[in-house]
């Protein structure tokens, strides 16, 4: 239920209006509208930039910390690269330049925190290198990718 405020002057007990009373009404008035609009305008901006700090930074380089919400880029992979990373482990078949364009956008080291030994039960994880490798998003010698290490030397 909407609450309305409604402005009263103060009117001389037993004397006339005078034009400056409906002058002050109005003022009055004109003074709240405006000052209701900035405040509701002040909460939608208020809640929009908390919105915004909430949300995670986009970022696809492979050093970017394991944090954010990369559900998104989960459904894109599964739905763009999932015949190229399941087991078996070989052959190992070129992803199509759709899975590649997901890659190249994907928040790696997000997915990567979201690995689980599951997850690696599913999908080999030799052909996740093999494939970031392909389209140019190699991943570093030594990272983690859940509980896999990228092969080919450690991190310094």
């Amino acid at each position: 239920m909407d609450h309305v405020a409604y402005i009263i002057p103060a009117i001389p007990f037993g004397k006339p209006l005078t034009p400056s009373h409906y002058c002050n009404l109005k003022v009055k008035a004109a003074a709240t509208m405006p000052t209701r609009l900035f405040l509701a305008c002040m909460v939608l901006l208020s809640i929009a930039m908390a919105a915004a700090a909430a949300r995670p930074a986009t970022t696809t380089a492979d050093d970017a910390p394991p944090t954010g919400n990369c559900d998104q880029d989960m459904q894109d992979l599964i739905s763009n690269c999932q015949d190229y990373v399941k087991f078996p482990a070989d052959p190992k078949i070129p992803p199509s330049e759709a899975c590649c364009a997901v890659v190249q956008r994907a928040n790696i080291p997000c997915l990567c925190s979201k690995v689980t030994p599951t997850v690696e039960t599913f999908i080999s994880m030799d052909k996740v290198v093999y494939v970031a490798g392909y389209c140019k998003r190699p991943m570093k010698p030594g990272s983690q990718c859940g509980s896999y290490t990228v092969p080919g030397g450690s991190l310094p």
